[in-house]
């Protein structure tokens, strides 16, 4: 309901936010869509309590803190984790809930600080067909496409494509794919058959290069790139996910879940240097 999440997934079932006993916040799609957010990071910006890190620790990939607390063992994508390191996108997102304290009763040994359970698109017995084209400064370039289409009585399809690329000083290449079938819409037995392809060609920006022990302020200006131009981060995400859920009343589920999921990942770049780099 616009900026209003009416339900939330953070929990074991689709249920009403004040049910659960937690400070919770949900990224609604209607707020990422006018704010024109495309990464999970753009979109966390929302949420109170959580900053970001810069590959502390030597980690690559979607970094943030939780109260406090590291959040890669705390990631979750429908419910389940999503723990590798890899730059998210927001283009076959439909939600990103945010759970904050203590969450090991629901989802076993983790961090302190909470969970981000990403909610996924799925197909609706209506129709959705949405075209989006982008262009802006710096070389942004964007095209992207949400598509539903019902197929039967209780059969939908949809798919979700998207192509960005941005320019210079942190160059940005990425594409993704996700159809997804669902059988059963509207019934007691519901079945889900989703993949999701996500390519990222990227060149990492470690900052400014530092004088001793602080970073050099002097050389901080827009649009300087001190890295090696060589440097790039290459990934490539699949995840193909079956989901059946049993509705045995208003307000009992049964939900089974299998996934299986490949990440590669390619990754090199050097710290900032005392020399500007040709962009």
């Amino acid at each position: 309901d616009g900026y209003r999440a009416t339900k939330t997934r953070v929990g074991k079932v689709v249920q009403d936010p004040h049910d659960v006993p937690q400070a919770i916040t949900t990224v609604t799609r209607a707020l990422i869509e006018e704010q024109e957010a495309n990464s999970l990071r753009e979109a966390l910006r929302n949420v109170s309590g959580l900053s970001f890190n810069a590959a502390e620790g030597g980690r690559a990939g979607d970094n943030m803190n939780l109260r406090g607390f590291y959040t890669f063992g705390d990631m979750y994508l429908d419910g389940i984790r999503d723990t590798a390191q890899y730059n998210r996108e927001l283009f076959n997102l439909e939600q990103v809930d945010v759970l904050r304290g203590a969450a090991a009763m629901l989802f076993g040994r983790g961090q302190a600080g909470g969970v981000i359970n990403q909610v996924s698109k799925t197909p609706m017995l209506y129709g959705i067909n949405k075209v989006g084209v982008g262009v802006g400064t710096d070389g942004f370039r964007e095209v992207k496409a949400d598509l539903n289409q019902r197929v039967g009585d209780t059969t939908a399809f949809r798919l979700n494509v998207m192509n960005r690329d941005e320019g210079s000083p942190k160059e940005i290449h990425r594409m993704g794919f996700a159809p997804s079938i669902s059988f059963g819409l509207g019934t007691n037995h519901e079945v889900n058959l989703s993949h999701m392809w996500l390519k990222t060609q990227d060149r990492p920006d470690y900052g400014i290069p530092f004088s001793g022990k602080r970073p050099n302020e002097a050389m901080a200006k827009a649009g300087n790139y001190y890295g090696v131009a060589s440097s790039f981060d290459d990934s490539e995400t699949n995840v193909s996910t079956l989901n059946y859920l049993f509705k045995i009343s208003p307000d009992t589920q049964w939900r089974t879940v299998l996934r299986a999921a490949n990440y590669k990942r390619s990754y090199w770049a050097v710290a900032g240097q005392g020399t500007l780099t040709a962009n």
